[in-house]
């Protein structure tokens, strides 16, 4: 490119065209330089923070990762990402289906893990979600706030969060006038990434064969280490244990780790589909 210049450069015989040029040159020169020191920038931080490995496979430091959350190379409408690889025929199963759930959630404190006896019950139309909890005393919690157990809170906020960013958030995402990255395959995986209006963004890993949702991410806060660096907070599901529900390809075992330490975890033991509403306290807490 720079030869080219230099050629043209050398035919203009007129003292403001040829200042002109070397300055466009020089700008040039320029913006090649700062790119050679950004990408040894990125190198050095690279060589620093070593991969570690999380539910969702091997991954970066959180400072690494954050800039594939953050940026959409050619985002397209999220219903032509979904109709090219096939996860929108999900959609009518999802819709058409009322859960049970029945397990518990553990969740891991500084003085031990904590467990839970739980019942979800979800409804396929509304996509809403209802938690019916029993607190460690085996009592029902009666949805009182300030009568929830040492952990419950946190273990509401994760039931909550894994249902709302689920497979449904990533088929409805047409509807919220969302943008899809489609990221490709990697390791068998099909990985999208969902950018919303707000700005915010989950990263989707597909099965590729089955296009079942194994794991989500997204970015969220900041964190801040032994030493004082700040990077953003990585939180990762990853959903297992896949058995057939009613016909119904179903995970029974969800894992929230963030940055890298897991924080809880659901262990379903009975799915029910299209069952009778169980009535109990209904918990709506805030999600994640």
């Amino acid at each position: 490119m720079f030869i080219k210049l230099y050629a043209s450069i050398a035919r203009f015989r007129f003292p403001v065209a040829g200042a002109c040029c070397l300055s466009l040159l020089m700008l040039f020169m320029s913006a090649d330089a700062v790119t050679q020191t950004l990408t040894s920038t990125a190198t050095a931080t690279d060589e620093k923070q070593p991969p570690r490995k999380t539910p969702l496979g091997t991954q970066v430091a959180p400072e690494i990762a954050a800039p594939l959350l953050r940026a959409l190379a050619n985002p397209e409408p999220a219903s032509e990402v979904l109709q090219r690889t096939g996860t929108a025929l999900t959609s009518q199963l999802l819709t058409s289906k009322d859960m049970v759930g029945e397990g518990t959630v553990t969740v891991y404190t500084a003085g031990g893990p904590v467990t839970f006896a739980v019942t979800l019950v979800q409804n396929g139309e509304h996509g809403s979600q209802r938690i019916l909890l029993k607190q460690p005393d085996g009592k029902l919690w009666d949805g009182k706030a300030e009568h929830l157990a040492p952990g419950g809170r946190q273990a509401l906020e994760f039931l909550q969060a894994q249902h709302a960013r689920g497979m449904r958030q990533l088929l409805d995402s047409a509807k919220r006038d969302a943008t899809i990255a489609d990221n490709g395959i990697k390791n068998a995986s099909h990985i999208l990434t969902v950018r919303e209006t707000n700005g915010d963004a989950t990263q989707y890993v597909l099965d590729s064969a089955t296009l079942r949702l194994t794991g989500f991410q997204f970015v969220r806060g900041q964190s801040r280490d032994s030493v004082g660096n700040v990077s953003p907070t990585l939180h990762s599901y990853a959903l297992a244990d896949v058995r057939n529900a009613d016909g119904v390809a179903t995970p029974f075992h969800v894992e929230h780790v963030v940055n890298g330490v897991k924080q809880e975890e659901l262990q379903l033991t009975k799915v029910r589909y299209n069952a009778a509403p169980t009535s109990a306290p209904v918990a709506r807490p805030t999600g994640k």
